[in-house]
């Protein structure tokens, strides 16, 4: 077996050296989003939970080609040339690789992987040996930054096989595994994947963070989140509890469509993911006779930024009065060619103004299928924020913002008036009950005006009068409802004897400010 040095521009050798993604999901879809780009209509990943010693990733796509791959080792890992042949598959898919390095996302939870692929269209299959070494990010501080010298990270063998059609696409695996990833893993790996994606996604609202199952579901999650799956049926909205408009319950139902029809398909350890995301969400725990439980603002905007086109779909959803579950799921998260940059960003892209709690009930996606990739930076999960076409990004969103905390705005003041009026009531009745108890009656309480004193019983019409304007009564209204009932006591009281008036009053009392 003959070893060869594999090579990388010094403009991207810090980033390596330090890992280039934030999560191990951000590190497996970059495997994903190859074999997206490769037609694969199906992608089996598998982990070997709990022990997490090998972790391997199978496609049934187009396979590399073993010179392309022998290219990419020398010297092409952030040249990559998918985009410069087309912008699409074979299957019409937006081709989602741009810098070629995601065959190295696996090098960051293991130390050596080996690549197999069968390639379709040559009939030719080779099989090669990765090994990575680690890096200091110092390294690429001393070098001068104008020098383009190409450095070596790690050797690579590679060995031809005869082309087997059964086998055709691409197999990773990843044995050598990162002490810090088995760890991490073994240390909080939650329980086995159901074999529903239901089930997965039920047990994901039982808790209020994906994080508190442990480590290996959010990563699971974080794949469904990130891969271009489609959501579950009829998401991500359950229509009937979301206030959304004809059209834009039209539009998603036709996105939705074209995430199907991609054909494209990601089991982990044998569940079928989709996307986990689906409002409302939880299931709304109040009355569903209280309020609607979330309201939906489309974004749909085509504009050209500096003489480039951006094109954004997407929503922000307001859950109002009721904070978003799991908690991964408030913020925003953008897309680019179906594929998520990061995960959900709470600060919606730094959102300038204070707005406390509200914030907890909202979420958003945003799909730009036109743009912004040239504001991606190396690890593709974040972006160059001084980008012109991130500036404008971030001042539609901000911009619809301002209507979203308009809606929540109204929304808290129409249900606090709701929920202080139905508390009036309840009061009202409860102290209906208890001048029945004492007078043996049911009594009307009726607001009146013009009375000689604050509060008077009228027992031959079965009626007590409070004058609300009465002088005797306090300024501030909060207070003018304690002197109300106090008055009402006094009042009961009065009508008892003598000697019983004051033990009556302060048991009244005692009463009416505990209904």
């Amino acid at each position: 077996m003959n070893w060869e040095k594999i090579e990388v521009s010094s403009k991207i050798l810090g980033h390596i050296s330090a890992g280039v993604y934030r999560t191990t999901a951000g590190a497996l879809k970059e495997l994903v989003s190859n074999a997206f780009d490769a037609d694969a209509k199906r992608v089996v990943i598998t982990t070997n939970h709990p022990s997490f010693d090998i972790i391997t990733c199978r496609d049934n796509g187009s396979g590399i080609k073993a010179d392309d791959f022998q290219r990419i080792m020398r010297g092409g890992i952030g040249d990559s040339l998918k985009r410069v042949e087309t912008d699409k598959t074979d299957l019409a898919r937006p081709v989602i690789g741009r810098l070629g390095i995601g065959m190295l996302g696996i090098a960051q939870v293991c130390h050596q992987f080996k690549v197999i692929s069968h390639h379709k269209e040559t009939k030719t299959a080779f099989q090669a040996t990765v090994k990575l070494v680690d890096h200091l990010r110092e390294k690429i501080d001393m070098e001068n930054p104008e020098d383009e010298a190409r450095h070596e990270v790690g050797q690579y063998a590679i060995d031809e096989l005869d082309y087997d059609e059964s086998h055709a696409g691409t197999y990773v695996v990843a044995a050598d595994m990162r002490s810090a990833f088995v760890r991490k893993f073994r240390k909080n790996p939650g329980p086995s994947l159901p074999s529903k994606f239901s089930s997965f996604l039920n047990q994901i609202h039982k808790e209020k963070s994906v994080r508190e199952i442990g480590d290996y579901w959010q990563m699971v999650w974080g794949l469904g989140i990130a891969c271009p799956v489609p959501y579950t049926d009829g998401g991500p909205f359950n229509w009937e509890r979301v206030n959304a408009s004809s059209e834009g319950q039209e539009a998603f139902e036709k996105f939705q469509a074209e995430l199907m029809r991609y054909q494209f398909e990601l089991v982990v350890d044998g569940l079928s993911l989709r996307k986990p995301i689906t409002f409302p969400c939880p299931l709304l725990k109040r009355n569903s006779e209280e309020h609607m439980s979330g309201e939906l603002f489309p974004v749909d905007e085509e504009m050209r930024v500096n003489g480039r086109p951006l094109k954004l779909f997407g929503y922000i959803y307001l859950q109002d009065g009721q904070a978003i579950e799991p908690m991964e799921l408030r913020g925003i998260l953008i897309r680019i060619r179906n594929v998520a940059i990061g995960v959900h960003d709470p600060t919606f892209l730094s959102y300038p103004k204070i707005e406390g709690p509200r914030f907890n009930w909202l979420t958003g996606e945003i799909y730009v299928t036109d743009g912004l990739e040239h504001a991606l930076n190396i690890d593709r999960d974040s972006f160059n924020e001084m980008h012109p076409h991130f500036e404008a990004l971030q001042q539609k969103i901000h911009k619809l913002l301002e209507d979203v905390f308009q809606k929540a705005g109204e929304g808290v003041k129409c249900r606090s008036t709701v929920k202080h009026e139905k508390e009036e009531q309840r009061k009202l009745f409860a102290l209906q009950e208890l001048i029945k108890g004492e007078l043996r009656h049911k009594y009307k309480i009726i607001e009146s005006s013009d009375l000689p004193q604050p509060i008077y019983i009228d027992d031959q019409k079965k009626k007590i009068l409070i004058d609300e304007d009465h002088p005797l009564w306090p300024k501030a209204k909060s207070k003018r409802e304690i002197a109300k009932l106090i008055g009402v006591a006094f009042e009961l009281s009065m009508l008892a004897s003598g000697s019983e008036r004051r033990e009556k009053f302060y048991g009244l009392l005692s009463q009416i400010l505990n209904l």
